[in-house]
Formats: C-alpha cells, sequence, structure tokens
C-alpha cells in the first residue's frame, strides 16, 4: 500500500542577517523572500490557468511543472511564525482554489528548531564564546537541546504529533508551509524514517516538493 503523500513548501528568505541563528524568533521575509513568494504564486496560477511558460515566468523547472499542474490542495497546514504565513499568503490570494472553501490550519507544532538562548544570535559569535557547548550540541543534537532551547527529538516528537493526527484525519492531501527543521522530520516520518535521518535532506527556500516521491536522497538540497 503506498504511503500518504503531502506537498511541502520551506518558507522563502527572511529579513535576519546571514548567519544568523534564527530558530523560533519571529522575523518577516526580507524583499527576496517576499519576491519568491509572489514568484511561485503566479507560477502556479500560470500552469493552471494559462500555458506552462511565459514572458515574465519562463519555463517551469522539474518537477514543479507536475506539483504546480494540480490545483492548490483544499487543506493547507502552516507554521505559525510570521515567515511561513508571509510565505503562504500570495499563494491564497492567487487564483489558485477549487470551488469548495478552503480550510487553512496554524499550527506550532510546525515550528522551526528552538535554539533557544542562541537564537538572534550570529553562528560566528557563538563558535567564538561557546566553542564547548556548539561542539557538544552538534555532535548530540538528537538528544541535545542548545540552553533553553529543544533537541533534535523534541522537534521530531511534535511534527510526529501533527502527522499522526494528520493520519487519522484520513490522511487527506493538503500543502505543509513550514520550516527547514519541521520538513525534515515530516519527511522522515512520511518516508517511515527515524529522527536520526533529519539531515539527510535540506528543503530548498520556496521550492515546493512533494514526499514521500521516491528515493529519500531525491529531496530538493539548498541552503
Amino acid at each position: 500500500m503506498p504511503r500518504p503523500t503531502l506537498l511541502l513548501l520551506r518558507h522563502a528568505t527572511c529579513s535576519a542577517p546571514a548567519g544568523t541563528c534564527l530558530g523560533q524568533r519571529d522575523m518577516p521575509l526580507d524583499e527576496p523572500g517576499r519576491r519568491a513568494a509572489r514568484a511561485l504564486a503566479g507560477r502556479w496560477a500560470l500552469s493552471l490557468h494559462g500555458p506552462l511558460h511565459g514572458p515574465l515566468h519562463g519555463p517551469l523547472p522539474e518537477p514543479e511543472r507536475q506539483l504546480l499542474s494540480q490545483p492548490l490542495p483544499q487543506r493547507v497546514y502552516c507554521s505559525d511564525l510570521l515567515r511561513a504565513r508571509q510565505t503562504l499568503a500570495p499563494l491564497l490570494d492567487a487564483p489558485l482554489l477549487g470551488a469548495q472553501p478552503l480550510n487553512v490550519c496554524y499550527d506550532a507544532r510546525l515550528r522551526e528548531l528552538s535554539f533557544g538562548a542562541w537564537e538572534g544570535r550570529s553562528w560566528d559569535a557563538l563558535h567564538r564564546e561557546q566553542e564547548a557547548a556548539l561542539a557538544h550540541w552538534g555532535q548530540h543534537w538528537l538528544h541535545t537541546a542548545p540552553p533553553g532551547g529543544e533537541s533534535g527529538l523534541a522537534l521530531f516528537g511534535r511534527v510526529a504529533d501533527w502527522h499522526a493526527e494528520w493520519l487519522a484525519a484520513g490522511a487527506p492531501p493538503a500543502l505543509v508551509v513550514a520550516h527547514a527543521g519541521s520538513l525534515r522530520a515530516l519527511a522522515c516520518l512520511l518516508n517511515g524514517l527515524g529522527p536520526e535521518r533529519l539531515f539527510d535532506t535540506s528543503p530548498a527556500h520556496c521550492a515546493p516538493w512533494q514526499a514521500p516521491a521516491g528515493p529519500f536522497d531525491k529531496a530538493p538540497g539548498g541552503n
């Protein structure tokens, strides 16, 4: 029996300076991120209501062509953090919907990993000031949390709770807009893998993919 699938989307880039430990710190999209979110909505609308390419958009890349040739799922689950909600907003404004009303649920279980006291700090500063603690966390991230934060296992547990609830509801087709950490956990769950495989993939910003979609190592890469 095939595993249920979800359409997954990592938020677009946000206004935190490069190299910042972001976690659950609530930051808006930056201007390139807002443009990327609008462009994704435009490509999706174009694929449904016009040719699959145009002078402003160019040819749709694969696998985006196949994913965006179908309407936006009638259920959308989104992290409640601002960067995820702002990524979703242009999709809700675009002519992507069918006749049925859209069911959108904002859920804190889909948030990024909490880095606690490290959030908002630059990774370079943390390396200088807390080298030993950072190295220990890097080697034991699955069971060890940053100061005041959560471990990889805790992240996996709350996403697994969301996943179990979705399965119990009949695994309806849905779009999930979230973060690298929570989407990694969800991809593991959809592929029947454990939390130790969290870093087997790194989803790119604002690039939808379907999971599971074949071999786990074929998920899109990114920063």
